[in-house]
């Protein structure tokens, strides 16, 4: 059977092109979001709270209310890595009566009318002031007030500020540069609250009456689409706007006078990622609490909200709650020609215990018709799920039944769920799946879709008989070869692949060891298969140049990876014997070779037993390398883990390469793992100053993390410092 083309969605930006509701990508396929909720819980007795942020950690910041009679009014508190509760503590006036405060890794930001402030986050120390009117030309509008402002995801800032002609952005980078000034599109409106989405590729605004959501392109400021509300809620206001800085979007939502609140949820195209959050607040009974936050912050996996009653938490759900996710390809056309039609799409998943799927196409010749599924399908303007349904409305042909196929989990262990396609013929198919997973249930990943086209199918070796809608009108016979084609697609694949077992990239781990004894290459089981998989790219080199230095450098490259310095010196080629110069006799460059005999050679009356040893015959020979063990000097520097994982392998590899009779002298140099934590903080580890044995290290160098500016047991550190303390609140409250 002739090859079949095939469209493949398996990377990111293949999985972009098809319209999902409650998936995300995770570099490995497609997983449904894991919901939060359905109740957020109170976190301690904080009193009133006017502000809270979040760090990409999860770890909260808030500041309590000015009025607050407990005496905190304007005070910060904060929560550690071990959620502890830490303050309160004042900070200064702009952090007192900033409208929203901003927490990253190392820096908390707030603002003032005019002024943007930076705040190491550990000590609240003041890093860094910036003044927008020292920062204004003459040829540029005037700053009047920053409205709002939101992390870029890389430790920078954005601002929405009104001047005196259009609202504008500025973007400020890590080093508080300014990097980035764009005016505000009259599309935009005149916003009032701003997010970022994409790490600072995209940027959220609520407009002033909380009726619309603007999406604009950080790099051109371009408008990409508006979401309006009554798509989202209807009936229902936006009054507060915060983001992740990745792909969530948070919106605090009033009805009527105010009395009504809730929660909704989006990612990144403006989608709902759950139903809203209505009764959001439980008390410690299971009780509804009336509770209007006054602001709220989105971490990783958590939801923070500030309220009257303090400081609350939303988190994902101890137990997956049920949901359902769905997918549509877009528009896939097989061109017609001698060969058209589909074959069958292939889903490479693995369907847990009770998850259901559902996989359904439409198909369609008319090019009018094909226009206007693609005119809806991107019209951003609408919802995904507005999209799927009219989408499947204009392609419904009163066939939908005949073009469904269900399937229960478990299922798709031992190879891909195959749905047959040939069905219909026409030029262009839409594919749509639905996915039902149940409370508790382990969630699907669906790693790969295809879908086969033209169809290319063994009714092809029947006779004509067999063939067409009149030798066949019911489509029976058609749809058992389907059965057949589907069900054995196995066999066909591991017949296909047998050459890719070959292949250095695509073969499995099991077929490494193998294939490297296959090739007669220098090997040894205990390797990683990365190293392996190296080996076997250049099998023919190594090959070709077995013995030689060339051979050896290429094998010493593959084996340690491309951070590591190699340096092979042949003692006896690279360097001349020493001979010592004179008047007219030049001596030998240095270095060289101490040439001679050694003093444990045999010699008549000292050590040599006549039987046993050979003596030195005549006459004497002359030559000064005859004495002198040919050597490898191989030196390699290389990182600490490379080093720990390839030394105790290393002699016996080289054993296998190098000709019979060589000397190898291996010198290892470790190199320091620059490399960042889990925390984002840079690590430079190295070898101390003493050993133990060969493999046993002491000492190691450590930069890391922030000082936590708190008195130790052993008193104040080097670099501690001082909070002032509130004007009028007296002395020594903050060190």
């Amino acid at each position: 059977m002739s090859a079949q083309k095939v469209y493949r969605f398996a990377a990111s930006k293949q999985w972009d092109l098809c319209l999902t509701r409650g998936l995300r990508a995770d570099g490995e396929g497609l997983i449904p979001v894991q919901p939060l909720g359905p109740h957020a819980a109170e976190i301690g007795s904080l009193g009133a709270l006017s502000t809270v942020a979040s760090d990409p950690y999860d770890n909260p910041v808030w500041r309590f209310v000015a009025s607050d009679a407990s005496g905190q009014g304007g005070d910060i508190g904060w929560m550690d890595e071990f959620d502890q509760i830490c303050g309160p503590d004042w900070i200064d006036e702009i952090v007192e009566a900033s409208p929203r405060l901003v927490m990253d890794r190392h820096w908390v930001w707030a603002f003032g009318a005019k002024t943007l402030r930076r705040y190491d986050r550990e000590t609240f120390q003041c890093a860094r002031t910036i003044a927008l009117d020292e920062l204004h030309r003459l040829d540029e509008p005037a700053v009047i007030a920053i409205v709002d402002f939101a992390p870029d995801g890389k430790d920078g800032i954005w601002l929405l500020v009104a001047t005196t002609d259009r609202p504008e952005l500025l973007h400020f980078d890590c080093r508080d540069c300014l990097v980035g000034r764009q005016t505000m599109a009259k599309a935009a409106g005149v916003p009032r609250e701003i997010g970022i989405l994409g790490r600072g590729t995209t940027i959220v605004l609520l407009s002033a009456q909380g009726e619309r959501l603007s999406f604009v392109c950080a790099k051109s400021g371009s408008v990409m689409r508006d979401l309006s509300m009554e798509q989202l809620a209807p009936g229902w206001t936006a009054t507060r706007l915060a983001t992740d800085g990745r792909g969530r979007i948070g919106l605090g939502c009033e009805q009527g006078d105010g009395s009504k609140w809730q929660f909704l949820l989006l990612d990144a195209a403006g989608e709902l990622l759950q139903p809203a959050f209505g009764d959001l607040f439980l008390d410690a009974a299971g009780c509804r609490v009336d509770l209007v936050p006054s602001d709220f912050a989105l971490g990783p996996a958590t939801v923070w909200f500030a309220t009257k009653r303090g400081l609350w938490r939303l988190a994902r759900a101890e137990e997956t709650a049920a949901t359902t996710v769905w997918l549509m390809t877009p528009r896939l056309m097989s061109p017609v020609g001698e060969r058209r039609g589909w074959s069958r799409a292939e889903l490479m998943m693995e369907l847990p215990e009770g998850v259901s799927l559902e996989v359904s196409y439409a198909s369609t010749d008319d090019a009018d018709l094909a226009g206007q599924v693609l005119a809806v399908s991107n019209d951003t303007g609408l919802t995904v799920a507005q999209r799927h349904e009219l989408i499947w409305r204009l392609l419904d042909d009163g066939d939908t039944i005949n073009r469904t196929f269900a399937v229960a989990g478990p299922a798709g262990k031992g190879g891909p769920i195959a749905v047959p396609l040939f069905g219909t013929q026409d030029q262009w198919l839409w594919l749509r799946l639905r996915l039902d997973v149940p409370a508790s249930a382990r969630s699907p990943r669906l790693a790969e879709l295809r879908v086969l086209y033209p169809e290319i199918s063994l009714m092809e070796r029947l006779p004509a008989m067999f063939n067409g809608p009149d030798n066949d009108p019911g489509g029976v016979l058609r749809r058992l070869v389907g059965v057949i084609e589907t069900t054995t697609q196995g066999i066909d694949a591991a017949v296909r692949n047998i050459g890719r077992q070959l292949d250095s990239i695509h073969a499995p781990d099991t077929w490494l060891d193998y294939l490297g004894r296959w090739f007669d290459l220098p090997w040894h089981d205990a390797l990683p298969s990365a190293t392996k998989r190296a080996l076997l790219g250049v099998a023919g080199a190594l090959v070709n140049q077995r013995g030689t230095r060339d051979g050896l450098a290429t094998l010493l490259e593959h084996l340690l990876g491309k951070n590591a310095i190699i340096e092979i010196a042949d003692m006896t080629v690279d360097y001349t014997p020493m001979r010592l110069g004179g008047p007219r006799t030049k001596g030998a460059a240095i270095p060289a070779l101490l040439a001679g005999r050694r003093g444990a050679d045999v010699k008549l009356g000292r050590k040599a037993t006549v039987g046993l040893q050979r003596l030195p015959c005549a006459p004497p020979d002359d030559n000064s390398l005859a004495t002198i063990v040919p050597t490898l000097r191989i030196s390699l520097s290389a990182p600490m883990d490379t080093k720990r994982k390839l030394a105790p392998l290393l002699p016996a590899i080289l054993e296998q390469f190098v000709p019979f009779g060589l000397r190898i002298a291996v010198r290892w140099t470790a190199l320091p793992n620059t490399m960042f934590d889990e925390d984002g903080n840079l690590v430079l580890a190295a070898e101390g100053p003493g050993g133990l044995g060969e493999n046993s290290v002491i000492g190691r160098t450590v930069l890391a993390g922030w000082a936590d500016g708190r008195i130790t047991d052993s008193g104040f550190e080097m670099g501690l410092r001082q909070r002032q303390a509130r004007p009028g609140k007296g002395e020594g409250r903050h060190a």
